[in-house]
């Protein structure tokens, strides 16, 4: 009885001793799993995809061209493009009066920083002068009000005409911004009755007026050389448009 006694109590000693508390001693792998586990949480997180891309630089853009200012005499209509061919040529930077008829006119605008009229023919005669008069501002929303001034003078030629010089119309013309004409006719009404013809556009900072006055002429051939000079007169200031020539 006592022998088996002993037995027992030797193996739960044995049994005791075994197993401590319970709990088992860690395993080197083990220990090296919960290290690099560790390792991994305590890390810096990877950067996102959008950090890893570079931040692309806007385009760059271009500056805006700059204004040209200035006027020279390439820009005005030469003697073989201004009606009357052949007539004697006279220059002026100097013109306080900008004529759209013998009667009607627009006073000069203060505005413009360049100034240029250049006629064809002699007043004192019963032949037609040719006029033109381009002017530059310092920018093309100037440009455009003074052209809307020069218009709003012909709208009101038409609408009080000066005293004893005929009657007045006007109507669009289709030559670069805001275009328009101006017809006098003396007397007789209708394209081939005496009279003259103005014309009135503008290309970005620059405005020009071509006219035929005064003489013999029938308005439809003055409307004619005008707006084949204001044509030509268009192109020459292609230097004045944002877009170039």
């Amino acid at each position: 009885m006592r022998a088996h006694v002993a037995v027992v109590l030797s193996v739960l000693l044995v049994a005791g001793c075994s197993g401590g508390d319970g709990s088992a001693e860690e395993s080197p792998s083990a220990t090296a799993s919960t290290t690099a586990a560790e390792s991994t949480a305590t890390s810096e997180p990877a950067p996102s995809s959008e950090e890893t891309t570079a931040t692309e630089e806007p385009a760059a853009t271009e500056p805006p061209a700059p204004v040209r200012l200035d006027l020279t005499d390439d820009v005005m209509l030469g003697p073989d493009e201004l009606e009357p061919v052949g007539e004697s040529r006279g220059s002026t930077d100097q013109a306080e009066t900008w004529f759209l008829s013998s009667a009607c006119s627009v006073p000069a605008a203060p505005e413009a920083v360049a100034v240029q009229t250049v006629s064809q023919g002699l007043y004192e005669s019963t032949d037609p002068v040719g006029l033109q008069t381009v002017a530059v501002f310092p920018d093309a929303e100037t440009a455009s009000a003074v052209a809307d001034r020069v218009r709003a003078a012909m709208d009101a030629c038409v609408e009080t005409p000066p005293g004893d010089s005929g009657s007045y119309s006007v109507e669009d013309v289709a030559v670069g911004a805001q275009g328009r004409g101006l017809a006098n006719n003396y007397a007789e009404l209708g394209d081939q009755g005496a009279g003259s013809y103005a014309a009135v556009t503008r290309r970005g900072n620059a405005v020009t007026i071509v006219a035929m006055l005064s003489g013999e002429e029938s308005v439809g051939s003055a409307r004619d050389a005008v707006t084949s000079g204001l044509t030509t007169a268009f192109d020459k200031l292609c230097s004045y448009d944002s877009a170039g020539c």
